[in-house]
């Protein structure tokens, strides 16, 4: 199949047409078993309190915070060490699909709670959040800014996938409050298939009704995003904090060309550095966050501990 009529959809042939309906039907079968089966489900607040308490972790909190009318849930672990007025914010930005059930291991980390608080959220759109879907990096960022806004302590935002715009946003919006910058797989250059042929039809009645909600948020986030980067909404030359890329060899979601872009607009950041990994791919976030810590940690020992 000619790889130009996948990503575009531009006819080439009543075969190649045939085909692309043939892979039509077939992904309306797999999100349809996923509208009806475990992708209509979210994670629930006990999952998230068995997971802390079978971890042996009592200091936790669960809660909700309101930004523009609208709800954003949340869950932070405290520091294990350093007083709670000075020890540094560690927020973890999930991706596009996915909910607080993605950074749950970094709260529970003893080597990141051995250096500060940490927090992670739900998105809007997803989890426990409001679940009308947020488009603009921008509003992203307001409601990003929600969940730390009353945590004393500088903070440091990890973002994984789309959540990585979200959190460079958020740098450039706030930069008095973010003190560094964590970018995992970085979708921050070239988007995933934004224009796909099928992506405008499961956005429509009938096909849209046998979609799972967390893939209809996610394909609305990501038609949206490219367009965003497109315009150069993202003003990378105000990001004036220290940043990490971690970027997967094999990634081919967030190709090695994104961080390769982010490093090379992050003209002002005081300091810079891409990690990368020849064996990994897009979501070692999710299944090695051993990896992210042991990244995340030396990185912050080296380059953030005396400015906190």
């Amino acid at each position: 199949m000619d790889h130009r009529y996948f990503l575009t959809g531009k006819r080439y042939g009543t075969r190649r047409s045939r085909v692309r309906w043939s892979l039509l039907v077939l992904l309306v079968t797999i999100v349809g078993c996923n509208r009806f089966g475990p992708g209509r489900m979210r994670h629930s607040t006990a999952s998230v309190v068995r997971y802390f308490s079978n971890r042996g972790i009592g200091a936790f909190r669960l809660d909700t915070v309101y930004w523009d009318g609208r709800c954003v849930f949340r869950a932070r672990t405290e520091a294990l060490s350093a007083p709670a007025d000075s020890a540094p914010v560690f927020v973890f930005v999930h991706g596009s699909p996915g909910d607080l059930s993605n950074v749950l291991p970094f709260l529970a980390d003893s080597l990141v709670r051995a250096r500060g608080m940490a927090v992670g959220y739900d998105r809007p759109g997803y989890g426990h959040s409001d679940p009308a879907p947020v488009l603009s990096l921008r509003r992203q960022a307001e409601a990003l800014r929600a969940v730390w806004r009353e945590l004393p302590g500088r903070k440091i935002l990890v973002a994984h996938s789309y959540g990585a715009p979200v959190a460079v946003q958020a740098a450039i919006d706030y930069p008095d409050e973010v003190g560094g910058l964590v970018l995992a797989g970085p979708v921050v250059h070239t988007v995933w298939r934004p224009r796909a042929w099928w992506r405008s039809r499961i956005a429509k009645p009938p096909l849209r009704w046998l979609v799972a909600r967390p893939l209809l948020v996610s394909n609305a986030e990501m038609r949206a995003l490219q367009t965003q980067l497109d315009s150069a909404d993202l003003a990378w030359s105000q990001v004036r904090c220290p940043v990490l890329i971690l970027q997967g060899w094999k990634d081919w979601l967030a190709v090695p060309s994104n961080a390769a872009y982010a490093d090379s607009a992050l003209i002002h950041a005081p300091s810079k550095t891409v990690q990368s990994f020849p064996d990994k791919g897009h979501f070692f976030f999710l299944t090695k966050p051993q990896v992210v810590v042991a990244a995340l940690t030396k990185w912050y020992d080296r380059e953030m501990k005396g400015a906190h």
